[in-house]
């Protein structure tokens, strides 16, 4: 009796011949379905003939049992790219070609036969790749390994941003627990809220008092708590790693900051002068983006969902009370959605642009900072001079002094 493992070897060697040679990546579409050990699905964006090709060992004639598969398959990669994609059907048998099997392009290839679709000419390479091996599982390991360093190769040529597609996902998880680790330390020494002030939570004596309109976006990189920091960083990692491994890096990190930017200054004009921090309004702006594009684009049903949109929406109500920094940013999360896919987006880019510059004047357009709290302000000044920095403390102090003045205190 033939094995599954008798045949798969053949699989390998076509793969190893599309990654090697023409620039594919292999790719594990297990987002609707389990893993079939039977077949390998690879992609390349920039290949003239076909994006996405499969191989399989399934018979042309069982396509009728996988269409439905790969239809959700080929529209995946049509909503992440935005665009039609071709794909290419490799079964890897002896079957004679019909053309009425299925409605995609297909070829079957084996050793020494070639039926179907005249992909010979497009990837010469695959010409007699196929070929037995007295090692089905050792050849399979070889062929593995190749691939890895081919891979690793082609990755050293790449800008760094784009080496790992969820670099900024997991570097904003890292500086947001070291963020937290610093302020464990402060608050050792010196009051939590100081801690978080220094290390630049959203407070408006500094952030507009002192115009460091910064404090906006570094908020977003400090947490009140270790149920506050994991809340948000649990959240992070679930929608921040689908919406950047699905629209890259830069897109990704506009998107993001675009959020937390609106939520910050949403919530800062609402609020009283209160200590603001936390990732919300940019996660809330992300969980948006991520619902409609799993809606939209992806045409998958709300219900598989709900229950991570549930727990997103729970913990963060639990972890903070920015109601204002949620809404803010969900509302930009949805603008940024709207940009990024559609191709006449002019009128919704400077919607967007009008919005945050509307935030920002109403802002600065405040005319009291009530109330003050002159003793977390002395601190504040105190850590800096603790740290060596005396002539920005000194400094400090004195505006301090006139934003008091300024505004009444």
């Amino acid at each position: 009796m033939v094995s599954i493992l008798d045949n798969l070897y053949k699989v390998f060697q076509l793969s190893d011949v599309f990654i090697s040679n023409y620039g594919y990546n292999q790719v594990v579409l297990d987002t609707f379905s389990s893993f079939s050990d039977k077949e390998a699905w690879l992609f390349n964006n920039n290949d003239p003939n076909y994006e996405l090709i499969r191989i399989t060992l399934n018979s042309a004639s069982a396509f009728v049992y996988d269409a439905d598969r790969i239809n959700t398959y080929i529209n995946y990669f049509k909503a992440t790219y935005k665009k039609e994609i071709r794909f290419l059907d490799i079964h890897v048998n002896k079957d004679k070609h019909e053309s009425d099997f299925e409605s995609f392009p297909y070829a079957n290839i084996d050793e020494n036969y070639h039926d179907g679709e005249d992909i010979m000419s497009i990837y010469p390479f695959i010409k007699d790749v196929i070929h037995k091996v007295d090692d089905p599982k050792k050849e399979i390991m070889n062929i593995i390994d190749k691939m890895q360093k081919v891979i690793k190769e082609r990755k050293k040529n790449l800008p760094f941003y784009k080496r790992n597609s969820l670099v900024a996902t997991y570097s904003i998880i890292v500086i947001c627990t070291i963020i937290y680790i610093l302020t464990v330390l402060l608050s050792t020494k010196y009051n939590e809220t100081t801690a978080l002030i220094v290390l630049g939570a959203d407070y408006m004596t500094f952030t507009k008092g002192l115009n460091q309109f910064y404090r906006f976006i570094t908020a977003a990189f400090v947490h009140g708590g270790f149920i506050h920091l994991l809340s948000n960083m649990y959240s992070m990692y679930v929608l921040g790693r689908f919406v950047e491994r699905n629209y890259g890096t830069l897109k990704y990190l506009l998107i993001l900051f675009v959020c937390i930017l609106v939520g910050s200054m949403s919530q800062a004009i609402l609020s009283s002068n209160t200590i603001t921090v936390g990732m919300s309004g940019g996660l809330y702006g992300l969980m948006v983006f991520f619902i409609l594009d799993l809606i939209i684009y992806r045409k998958v049903p709300i219900s598989s969902f709900m229950p991570l949109i549930f727990i997103n929406l729970s913990i963060n109500f639990l972890s903070t009370t920015a109601f204002i920094a949620h809404l803010g940013g969900a509302i930009a999360g949805y603008l940024m959605y709207l940009i990024l896919n559609n191709k006449n987006n002019k009128g919704l880019i400077v919607l967007t642009i009008i919005l945050i510059l509307s935030l920002f004047i109403k802002y600065v357009t405040i005319k009291t900072i009530s109330p003050f709290y002159k003793g977390t302000d002395i601190e504040v000044v105190k850590v800096f001079n603790d740290l060596g920095l005396k002539s920005y403390s000194n400094n400090l102090l004195k505006r301090l002094i006139e934003v008091y003045a300024k505004y009444g205190g």
